[in-house]
């Protein structure tokens, strides 16, 4: 059952697979010894691996603070001030309260169950993830090496991404439109034009996020089985052979090497 696989405060979730941390020297890191994830940068030296410069294989604070600063929070305030203009104008905030919810269950175990605990980031001895994605948010479950399933990829399209930064708050602004039409008499042409211009930059905006999501870092993000992921099925398997507990278990999931 799903409640089996949530990590205790004592329990490593690491599972010995990838290559991705640079961890500070003066930390001693108990993956280091089973997987090239923990190991120092120094170890890509050492087998001749230049995956670094293909992929966002090794932290960097960088990463992160573009991903958070660039291509989330500009989308995500925009959509926050049309859920609000559209409860302003019909009186209604459901709408505003079922978007959040959708948003804060990505980092309370939604997203990390499906998503991020199958990526090499995971394997950290921490509680908490430190990934460019998501960073800090508690670790509910164990990692699992595999890639992720039919179900686990319909998820992440659909509830994680496109309803609550597309369908949601871009069908809630059309809408705002049509109640503001409807009740022209009240309102008059400015507020209408405004919640058009708020419809058209939530749009744009949501347009923006998923661009530079799918050109910049979905084609070099090591969370391979993602269905945004765009890899080279070629880098995909040099990384695999790197990671041997990683490549056992997409191997035992069907998937076949180069091919």
């Amino acid at each position: 059952m799903m409640a089996e696989n949530v990590a205790t405060e004592t329990e490593n979730p690491c599972a010995s697979t990838a290559c991705t941390w640079n961890a500070a020297p003066e930390i001693e890191n108990p993956c280091a010894s089973t997987a090239c994830t923990w190991k120092d940068k120094s170890n890509c030296e050492k087998v001749g691996c230049t995956l670094h410069n293909e992929l966002a294989c090794r932290w960097d604070p960088a990463n992160y603070n573009f991903l958070m600063g660039t291509v989330q929070t500009p989308p995500t305030i925009i959509m926050i001030l049309s859920l609000v203009m559209v409860g302003l104008a019909t009186g209604n905030w459901w709408n505003m309260l079922i978007w959040v919810w959708l948003i804060i269950m990505w980092p309370l175990g939604l997203e990390t169950f499906v998503l991020c605990r199958h990526c090499p980031y995971f394997t950290d001895e921490g509680t908490r993830l430190t990934c460019w994605a998501l960073r800090y948010w508690r670790k509910w479950w164990k990692y699992s090496p595999r890639p992720l399933n039919g179900m686990e990829k319909f998820v992440v399209v659909w509830l994680l991404f496109f309803l609550p930064m597309f369908l949601w708050p871009v069908g809630w602004s059309a809408y705002g439109i049509y109640y503001i039409v409807a009740h022209y008499g009240q309102f008059g042409l400015i507020a209408l034009f405004g919640m058009i211009s708020m419809t058209v930059a939530t749009a744009l905006a949501c347009g923006q996020f998923f661009l530079i999501l799918w050109t910049k870092a979905c084609t070099e993000c090591v969370n391979f089985s993602c269905p945004f992921n765009k890899v080279p099925k070629k880098t995909v398997d040099a990384y695999l052979e790197l990671n041997p507990v990683m490549k056992q278990a997409w191997i035992e999931s069907g998937y076949k090497l180069g091919e």
